[in-house]
């Protein structure tokens, strides 16, 4: 496992605490705060932690209260110091996607989101924010790198809408039969 400047192993040898409670407790407090939060964003936060936590955590309360103006103020200022944060510009592409910008919010999740490190709620809100652009070819290209794709019924599902925005209807019934493969239950 590897920490920006440490490598996890060497922290877990020295001091007895196991990689989860190192990350949790010492490295990343915030992602505890992450996980009580309707509206998953989160996965890294790059640049000066103390200040971008500081206030990443503020656009999130803002943006989970309803708030959305106001969280966007905040992560715009953000922004303006780190433009290229995966985090502040992912959260902006959800609060985009929610004030129904979504072409907006589509060419940030075409840049940031990255399958294999991103929750299936954020992977939804990205897919949709890109289906509803009509960023068909981009999402369909980002899923089918994603290498959990056969057995991600959210991903398979999101992945047919982008394959019949491609006109291609038939491998697109191809994915939903592998969605429901996937997730019987859940179709």
């Amino acid at each position: 496992a590897f920490c920006a400047g440490q490598d996890l192993q060497e922290a877990v040898a020295d001091n007895g605490l196991g990689i989860e409670q190192i990350v949790d407790e010492h490295y990343n407090p915030l992602v505890k705060q992450l996980r009580t939060i309707e509206k998953p964003i989160i996965a890294a936060v790059n640049g000066d932690v103390g200040i971008s936590e500081a206030k990443i955590n503020e656009a999130l309360r803002l943006f989970d209260s309803g708030e959305v103006e106001q969280a966007l103020s905040v992560i715009d200022s953000v922004l303006e110091k780190e433009p290229s944060s995966a985090v502040a510009n992912l959260l902006k592409g959800a609060m985009l996607h929610e004030q129904q910008q979504h072409l907006d919010a589509a060419v940030l999740f075409d840049e940031y989101l990255d399958f294999e490190l991103y929750n299936p709620e954020l992977v939804q809100v990205g897919a949709n924010a890109m289906l509803q652009a009509g960023y068909y070819d981009q999402l369909v290209k980002k899923l089918e790198a994603y290498e959990g794709l056969d057995n991600d019924a959210l991903a398979l599902k999101a992945y047919a809408r982008g394959l019949v925005g491609q006109g291609k209807e038939s491998a697109a019934v191809v994915a939903l039969r592998q969605a429901v493969e996937a997730a019987p239950g859940d179709m």
